[in-house]
C-alpha cells in the first residue's frame, strides 16, 4: 500500500486515535484472534503504528497461537464454520488494521489543521477492484464524514448502508490530502 503522509506526525495521529479507541470499554477485537491474541494485538499494533507497516504487522500476526481454529459465517442465511488459516488471516488483519488505522490519523490530522475536505484514492491496485470504494475514488468527502465513519459498516452495530473508509476488509481506499 502507497500511504502518502506516513511520517511522524501521521504516525502520532493514528497512535493516538488507536489509544483511545482502546481505552474505550467496548472497543473493536478482531474475531479471530483468540484470548492470547486479543491480548498480545494492541500492542504489536502499536509497533506497526510507531515504526511498521502492513507487512511487520502481519508478520508479527504468524504465531499461530493467536488465532482461533475456526470461525463461523453465514451463507444464504446458514451459519457455517471454516478453517482459520493463520497466515491469511494475518495478512487480512494486518491490512484491514493499518488501513483503518492510516485513515483514521490522516483524517484526524487533517482536522487539526482546518482541512475540510479531502480525497479517496487508491493505495494500492485491486484487479478487479473489490470494494464500494471504487466508485468513490479519485471524489471529494467531507473529512470529518471520514472520521465519523471510523469501523461504521461492521462495529459497534453492523450498518451496511453506512459510509466508511475503508469500506470493508482488504479495501485498496484510503484518503490524500486535495490537490491544487
Amino acid at each position: 500500500m502507497h500511504f502518502e503522509e506516513l511520517d511522524t506526525d501521521t504516525r502520532r495521529w493514528m497512535l493516538d486515535e488507536f489509544n483511545a479507541e482502546q481505552n474505550q470499554k467496548h472497543h473493536f477485537e478482531p474475531a479471530e484472534l483468540n484470548y492470547s491474541g486479543r491480548i498480545a494485538f494492541p500492542d504489536l499494533m502499536r509497533q506497526a503504528i510507531e515504526h511498521g507497516n502492513i507487512a511487520s504487522l502481519a508478520a508479527s500476526l504468524l504465531d499461530a497461537s493467536y488465532w482461533n481454529p475456526t470461525k463461523m459465517y453465514y451463507r444464504q442465511g446458514k451459519p457455517m464454520t471454516q478453517r482459520i488459516d493463520p497466515i491469511t488471516s494475518a495478512q487480512g488483519l494486518a491490512h484491514s488494521e493499518f488501513t483503518t488505522w492510516y485513515t483514521r490519523g490522516m483524517a484526524r490530522k487533517l482536522i487539526e489543521e482546518g482541512i475540510t475536505r479531502c480525497q479517496v484514492y487508491r493505495a494500492d491496485p485491486a484487479v478487479p477492484p473489490k470494494c464500494e470504494c471504487a466508485s468513490l475514488e479519485e471524489n471529494t468527502v467531507s473529512v470529518d464524514e471520514v472520521y465519523g465513519g471510523h469501523r461504521a459498516k461492521y462495529f459497534p452495530i453492523p450498518n451496511q448502508m453506512a459510509f466508511s473508509i475503508p469500506s470493508s476488509p482488504f479495501c485498496h481506499h484510503t484518503i490524500r490530502r486535495l490537490r491544487l
